[in-house]
């Protein structure tokens, strides 16, 4: 991935490098080279978990940080079981919201819309992917957000 980066950087038109990070390593070079970085946690990883790694980001950015965008993925929304995330994630959906994953949302829209205000506020998250079989519930909690002005001036 190092090789690839430093080719990257010789072209004359360099378009913005995006590296999911989460390891020693990729959170390194992330911190060093690019443009946005998103977090690519564990799917059990909890805020507080999170929140670590984090902080180890920030660290290694050190003045870059500020010209850092940060976000993260999510492997799905919602609280109902589903095999298929129980098989990846270890965990159920259910197990996961309850224990305050980071990498799930409720599927409350207002619940939902706390989680990532938090997350914006204390990490610096300016964007969210999710798995696109959770499109239609994470566009519910989009709708609730930007109809709630949660996120109005920011």
């Amino acid at each position: 991935m190092a090789d690839t980066v430093t080719h990257l950087k010789r072209s004359i038109e360099r378009p913005r490098l995006l590296l999911a990070a989460s390891g020693p390593k990729m959170l390194a070079l992330a911190a060093q080279e690019a443009d946005i970085v998103t977090f690519s946690w564990h799917p059990t990883t909890t805020e507080d978990q999170a929140q670590s790694i984090v902080d180890r980001f920030r660290t290694l950015a050190g003045p870059r940080l500020p010209e850092i965008e940060l976000g993260l993925n999510l492997i799905a929304v919602g609280d109902e079981p589903s095999p298929r995330v129980a098989r990846f994630a270890g965990a159920d959906l259910p197990e996961l919201v309850a224990a305050g994953a980071v990498t799930v949302l409720p599927s409350d829209p207002g619940r939902a819309g706390e989680n990532l205000l938090r997350w914006r506020e204390r990490w610096g998250i300016s964007y969210v992917t999710v798995n696109s079989g959770y499109s239609a519930p994470f566009a519910a909690i989009a709708d609730h957000v930007r109809t709630s002005g949660a996120f109005a001036g920011g």
